[in-house]
Order: C-alpha cells, then sequence, then structure tokens
C-alpha cells in the first residue's frame, strides 16, 4: 500500500538524539577488524568520501590495503553478469581476502554492498560469501535503506520515494528488472522469496524503528544477540541517525561474540566507520588538473535514471 510520504515520517517515534559518531569511531577501531565493501556496482560509495575503492583484486593489492586502511571498497561489478559468473568471481574476491589478510595478521568485516531497490544476486552471493570465508553461523543484516535517494524501509516493508508518495518497493519498475525482478516489498517475504524456500519467514527477524529509536543501543545489540546464528535479520531505517544506532549497537554485539554478514544499500556504510557527513561536491573541488578528477555519468533501464 502506497503511503503519504511527510504523515508517515511525522507519526515514527522520535530519532535517537545522542550523537554517537565518537563511540561508533572508538568501538571500530576497538573490534580491530578491517572493514571491506564488495560493491556490486559503482554507486555504494556514493555515501563516502576519502576511502580507496580497489577495481581489481589481486592479493598483493589486498594486502597492501589491509596495512594502510582500515576500511576499503571492492568494486566487483557483478551485478552486471550472469548468477554463475557473479559466485565465480565472489569466490575468487573472497578467497584473495582470507589469503591478504592471513597474510596481513587483520580481522575483517565484510558488507556484500547491493542495490538499495533490491535487484541482486541476493541469494548467489550470500551463500558463496558465508561458504568461502567459514561464516555458516553469521547472521546476515538486510540493510537495503538509502535516505539519500528515497529507499524508506518501514515496519519491514521497504519503500521508494516517488513524490509525496512511498511506493513498496514491489510495486516499482525496478522490480519488474528482467534480470532480478522481484514481487515482495516487505523484506521478510522478499528474503523467502529470493531463498527460494530454503528458509521460512518466521525463522527471520528484524529490528524494528520502535527498537531503535525507543530502546537505542543497547535495545538493538540485546535484539541482535537473540537472533539464531547462520539466520537473517531485517533492520527498519529511515535516517542517518538509525544507521548510527544499529552500528554501535552491531559492534556491541560482536564484543559479546555475534558474528555478521551485511547484505545492504549504501546508508550504512559511513555509520559503521564513525564517518560524519560532508557537502555535495562543488564546483572548486574540481579545479585543479592535478587531481585528475572527472565525472562519469550513466543510465539505467528505469526511467528515473534514463
Amino acid at each position: 500500500m502506497r503511503l503519504p510520504y511527510r504523515e508517515t515520517i511525522d507519526k515514527l517515534p522520535p530519532p535517537w538524539k545522542e550523537n554517537l559518531l565518537p563511540a561508533i569511531r572508538e568501538a571500530f577501531a576497538r573490534a580491530g577488524s578491517t572493514l571491506i565493501v564488495m560493491d556490486d556496482d559503482p554507486t555504494g560509495c556514493q555515501t563516502v568520501h576519502g576511502i580507496p575503492i580497489l577495481t581489481a583484486w589481486p592479493v598483493e593489492a589486498l594486502s597492501a590495503e589491509f596495512e594502510r586502511s582500515p576500511v576499503f571498497f571492492i568494486l566487483t561489478n557483478s551485478r552486471s553478469l550472469p548468477a554463475r559468473e557473479a559466485i565465480e568471481l565472489n569466490r575468487e574476491v573472497s578467497r584473495n581476502i582470507v589469503e591478504a589478510a592471513s597474510s596481513a595478521g587483520r580481522r575483517f568485516m565484510v558488507i556484500s554492498r547491493s542495490d538499495s531497490t533490491l535487484r541482486g544476486h541476493f541469494r548467489a552471493e550470500i551463500e558463496t560469501l558465508k561458504a568461502e570465508f567459514g561464516w555458516q553461523k553469521a547472521v546476515t543484516l538486510c540493510i537495503p535503506a538509502f535516505f539519500e535517494g528515497g529507499r524508506f524501509t518501514i515496519d519491514d516493508v521497504h519503500y521508494v520515494k516517488e513524490g509525496d508518495e512511498l511506493v513498496p518497493a514491489g510495486e516499482t519498475p525496478y522490480a519488474k528488472d528482467p534480470s532480478f525482478g522481484f514481487s515482495s516489498s516487505n523484506l521478510k517475504d522478499y528474503i523467502c522469496e529470493k531463498m527460494g524456500g530454503a528458509l521460512a519467514r518466521g525463522d527471520i527477524c528484524s529490528v524494528t524503528l520502535e527498537d531503535i529509536r525507543r530502546g537505542g543501543p543497547g535495545a538493538v545489540a540485546e535484539k541482535l544477540e537473540g537472533c539464531d546464528d547462520g539466520s537473517f535479520c531485517v533492520v527498519n531505517a529511515c535516517e542517518r541517525s538509525d544507521m548510527d544506532v544499529v552500528a554501535l549497537a552491531v559492534f556491541r554485539a560482536m564484543e559479546r561474540g555475534k558474528r555478521f554478514l551485511f547484505r545492504t544499500a549504501a546508508a550504512i556504510i559511513p555509520a559503521l566507520i564513525g564517518l560524519a557527513s560532508r557537502p555535495l561536491l562543488a564546483a572548486g573541488d574540481f579545479a585543479s588538473p592535478q587531481l585528475g578528477c572527472g565525472l562519469i555519468v550513466v543510465g539505467s533501464f528505469v526511467p528515473m535514471s534514463s
């Protein structure tokens, strides 16, 4: 069902007010794990700045990043590939990550970054990464919210903002993608749909906006710790402060032994490293020819971008 945007947002509990960025930065440093974002197309880095992006993944390059960067992207572009090739690519990248991490003596966390409108090799990539990393007990956090693009998750339903309305993702042109089509807007149903009956809806937990905005990091951490090993968890979110609460809760749960694999859009990435937002780039940011900067403009089959 379509919802009026402003009325819906105004009815939600008030956001968590405490600035959590200092606590998140401390928790990230204390975890001692490099955050690796495996990006299935070139748009996952749009919510961050000053972070390395690798477009090739030989062990030597990965080892170098482990030595000098607490977080980096690997642009796999796997969304452009058929499922079989995407699996092989994820397998190759994962094995190189394991070898490089071992060489550098580093632990790591992995975000499988995909589309905020739910397109991508959902099951294939999650199962491949879990198998290659030996993370069968990891809880997969499904976090497709991307506020800058008007993508919000409320009551486990994922919405795309169109004008003054929130449209369930399954009713948008994105759901008709010829390669990654889907029918479910409720993320629990979406996960079941994409997993092909491999799990029951009742086995999927969720972190609600009530948990986040009324309970804060402590309540969310308890919720995450209560997820069964190897299960999926849907995370609701409508603004950056929601992501900050979840990020700090993730680190608290990790400190108590919980492991996570992230299947997300771009909004959670800066929250997990405590990165403050910055203004949009201005003309002056491209003024120096020494920087070698430029813009790449691309389209998509959906009307919004084409």
